[in-house]
């Protein structure tokens, strides 16, 4: 994993920097209102008045969505140059397109967007375990120690990482997903909701692994599996990743 990591010392901080005082979330839909509720609970733990919040959307032309205005398509963020220097940027899109998160992801990093992590106050983080930057992570997940997690990942409502598990960049982990320890996961990898992936096992890169599914053995490259024990069903090519 080559991503740069944070150590999440006790409470890890919604940022890194300061500084920032407003936010962008990329995409108004069920991820983008999530990573905003996010942002509102931190600010709320630490008796903070709420930051100034705006959504990108490609497809949303409602003026405001949960109250925060949706201020133009995704690519403003990569191609407008007079963002404010303490602008926090949320890629929250794309949880069935996990190519295209990746995409946007990699644009932001090259223009020097600060992405940022957004942690729910209600996770818990142990302190050996590491983060890369770009990373939402929801209400009552947990990440125990030493597992490292790479950059822009997306973890969903109760999902559980256990020890020593190595998260690559761009996953997507469903509500309660769980993880046991020495799984590793490499990129692209999509875990359906309440899937299980046991002791050791090693998921390939742009993997699918289906809702309920319990993972007992190694899983290839652009592979989907599903069921109990989870089967292979069918194989993408592995451009489409």
């Amino acid at each position: 994993m080559e991503s740069k990591s944070v150590k999440t010392d006790r409470h890890l901080v919604l940022f890194e920097d300061s500084r920032i005082d407003s936010f962008i979330i990329l995409g108004s839909g069920g991820g983008g209102r999530t990573a905003a509720s996010i942002i509102e609970a931190r600010f709320s733990e630490q008796s903070q008045a709420l930051p100034k919040i705006a959504f990108l959307d490609d497809v949303d032309k409602r003026p405001l969505v949960n109250g925060y205005p949706v201020i133009g398509p995704i690519s403003k963020a990569v191609d407008d140059t007079d963002w404010p220097e303490g602008t926090g940027f949320v890629v929250a899109f794309g949880s069935t397109c996990l190519p295209a998160r990746e995409h946007v992801f990699r644009l932001l990093q090259a223009k020097g967007r600060h992405v940022i992590n957004a942690i729910h106050p209600r996770s818990t983080i142990d302190r050996w375990a590491s983060l890369g930057v770009g990373n939402i992570i929801t209400a009552n997940c947990v990440i125990h120690p030493n597992a490292r997690m790479g950059n822009n990942c997306f973890l969903c409502v109760a999902a559980t990482v256990d020890h020593d598990d190595e998260i690559g960049d761009n996953v997507y982990l469903s509500p309660g997903v769980h993880l046991a320890g020495g799984v590793i996961l490499e990129d692209n990898v999509f875990v359906g909701i309440s899937a299980a992936v046991l002791p050791g096992v090693r998921v390939g890169k742009g993997a699918i692994i289906g809702a309920g599914a319990v993972v007992i053995g190694d899983v290839a490259a652009a592979e989907t599996v599903v069921g109990v024990p989870a089967r292979p069903i069918k194989k993408r090519k592995e451009e489409h990743l």
